[in-house]
């Protein structure tokens, strides 16, 4: 009789943590797609972005939940895997946004006098979005294989780490 109960709210568990790793999915590439938007000079509200990934939507998955998915020894390739990207990635962003807060004001003046300059931070701006992009796509990569490997764990571990 206990059995079923058991089962049922390991299944109850493991749907939540795949529905929060989806969540942390959709909200990453959220997050991308408003630097791609920022980086090709598409409008986007500046005061939403957040100085570092650790402010992000996402961090919260990362800080939260990830953590306890890390000590799954079975997922921990996967883990190590998102935990090394995260950094690289943290770190070109922080680069990316610095480059982009920094930025003067667009004056007449100032477009005439630095076109040259502007055009070299631009292309700086463009190799570490490209870094950003490539780095994110893995990121996703990684989610994708380590939610797939979260779904076949056997009911019981995810009892374990909750």
């Amino acid at each position: 009789m206990c059995k079923p109960n058991f089962l049922s709210y390991g299944l109850i568990i493991k749907k939540q943590l795949l529905n929060e790793m989806h969540d942390a999915s959709v909200s990453h590439r959220r997050f991308a797609r408003q630097i791609d938007h920022l980086v090709h000079g598409l409008p986007i509200n500046v005061k939403t972005l957040p100085a570092t990934l650790n402010e992000s939507v996402f961090s919260e998955w990362y800080y939260g939940r990830f953590i306890q998915l890390k000590k799954f020894t079975r997922l921990q390739k996967y883990t190590r895997n998102i935990q090394e990207i995260y950094k690289e990635l943290d770190v070109v962003y922080q680069t990316i946004h610095s480059i982009y807060t920094t930025q003067p004001k667009n004056t007449w003046i100032h477009s005439v006098m630095n076109q040259q300059a502007r055009s070299k931070e631009y292309k700086n701006l463009q190799q570490h979005y490209s870094h950003f992009e490539t780095l994110s796509k893995e990121l996703l990569l990684q989610l994708n294989m380590l939610e797939n490997m979260l779904a076949i764990q056997p009911i019981e571990e995810h009892l374990l780490y909750t």
